[in-house]
Parts: C-alpha cells; structure tokens; sequence
C-alpha cells in the first residue's frame, strides 16, 4: 500500500531490493572478476527464481559465465528454473535432523563445513583454487 501510494503521490519508482544492493556493492563487477560464486538463502524453493538474492546472483554471474554454487538451510521442491538462470548446483547445508532453532543458532558452522566439503570435492577432481577471495554479504 505504502509503495503505491508514494509512486502515485510522489512519484517515486518502484525497484528491486537486489538492484539496489548489487548496484551499491559493484556486485556485478565482483562477480566478473570472479572464478566462482557462493551465495545463500535460508530457503531455496521454486519461489525463488522470482526475485531472490539467489536468482539475481545467479543471472548476474551467467553474464560472465561464472559458475554458481547456491546454499540453502533447505532445499525444497521444483528448483530446475534455477538452473536455467545460471546456479550450477545447490546444496542444503543440514547434516543431520535438527530443529529450525538448532540450525539458525548453527548457521555459520553449517555453511562452513559444507563449503569446505564442496572446495575438497573441487580440489580432488584437480580444479585449481589457488585464487578465491571471499565478499561477505
């Protein structure tokens, strides 16, 4: 209600969150210079190809033939559309059951470990990581 209240009266525009942000941080210009993109969600599902950090992330990369690798508390549902927008692969980051409380309050620890399962997995197949530099988000 707000937002079209302001665009009537005041003829302000509505844009996108991720615009904003990606603008602000060069995230494009990140994302170009990138080897490889790791970005995260608390879910993934198939909303998520309309307009989440994740499919915005992934659009971008695309233009640059970035690989993407998504990371999510869950995955849940059809999520081929995210493929199509350029995510290489997504991953929950769960190792085990445990309530929702249990893995927001172990959320750091969770995505840690499984990014380093996933970069173990890359540098076994002899993928050279000598390069990465990470952007906190």
């Amino acid at each position: 209600g707000l937002g079209a209240g302001l665009m009537a009266f005041c003829k302000a525009e509505m844009i996108s969150g991720f615009e904003v942000v990606s603008k602000l941080t060069l995230l494009e210009k990140q994302i170009s210079q990138a080897s490889m993109v790791f970005t995260a969600e608390g879910k993934i599902d198939h909303q998520t190809a309309y307009g989440k950090t994740v499919s915005g992330v992934a659009r971008l990369a695309k233009k640059y033939k970035i690989p993407v690798i998504a990371l999510a508390g869950t995955v849940d549902g059809e999520i081929s559309e995210l493929y199509e927008q350029g995510i290489t692969a997504i991953f929950a980051i769960g190792n085990q059951p445990m309530s929702l409380k249990e893995a927001m309050d172990r959320t750091s620890e969770l995505l840690a470990d499984r990014a380093e399962q996933i970069m173990r997995t890359l540098k076994g197949m002899c993928i050279p990581l000598n390069d990465f530099s990470i952007m906190n988000g």
